[in-house]
């Protein structure tokens, strides 16, 4: 059975004044981070969030992503992202993912991965809620049992 890294993780927390990470590659980070920067800008010049812009943010559900590769990073990425916000109040996503190269992605694992992504959304959830440091966070997310990665012989994906 193939090892893959630990799901790794970046944002706000309640709990926190400033953005956390952890294990989330530095490639991945920038390219999050300016998704994250213009979506933010946009969602804050937009007429939904003039009458309540917090309230309304922290109102979307957690989303499940696969990302396939780009330019920059030839990594897979799948994952959940939460609206969240610091100790202080500012909005900003909290994004927790596991990465894969090509040769380590197989189809089949998305179809295996129902309940990490319920597992992972349900604890980001909480920690935005509830609040809890980013160490519960991450020791949270580090024992929640990742996906079996499916035994085949080369099996391609025509999406990924």
């Amino acid at each position: 059975m193939t090892h893959y890294a630990a799901p790794g993780w970046y944002g706000k927390l309640p709990s926190s004044g400033d953005f956390v990470k952890r294990r989330f590659p530095d490639v991945l980070y920038r390219q999050w981070s300016n998704w994250f920067q213009v979506g933010l800008h946009h969602w804050q010049t937009s007429e939904e969030s003039k009458n309540a812009p917090s309230r309304a943010f922290l109102k979307a559900p957690v989303w499940n992503f696969v990302v396939p590769p780009m330019l920059g990073s030839q990594l897979i990425q799948m994952g959940c992202l939460i609206a969240a916000r610091d100790s202080v109040g500012r909005n900003y996503p909290l994004c927790a993912l596991r990465h894969f190269t090509p040769a380590e992605w197989s189809p089949a694992l998305l179809a295996r991965s129902g309940e990490w992504y319920q597992q992972v959304g349900n604890m980001l959830l909480r920690v935005v809620q509830n609040g809890g440091t980013p160490e519960q966070l991450d020791q949270a997310l580090l024992s929640i049992p990742q996906p079996q990665q499916p035994q085949t012989d080369g099996e391609q994906s025509d999406i990924l």
